[in-house]
């Protein structure tokens, strides 16, 4: 599954990576993302964001 999603990935990058509105939207949509993951596991989800800096 990771493989099939890495795949996808490499299909629609260039894509969002070809117009600016796309790619702040698509970083728009990577924070959201990982907001959501953080109010959903009461902040535990992203710790290993920050820990090994």
């Amino acid at each position: 599954m990771i493989a099939q999603l890495s795949s996808f990935i490499l299909k629609i990058k260039p894509f969002f990576l070809s117009c600016a509105v796309l790619r702040v939207a698509l970083y728009g949509l990577i924070a959201a993302a990982v907001f959501i993951v953080w109010l959903l596991s009461k902040g535990e989800g992203v710790a290993f964001l920050y820990s090994e800096f």
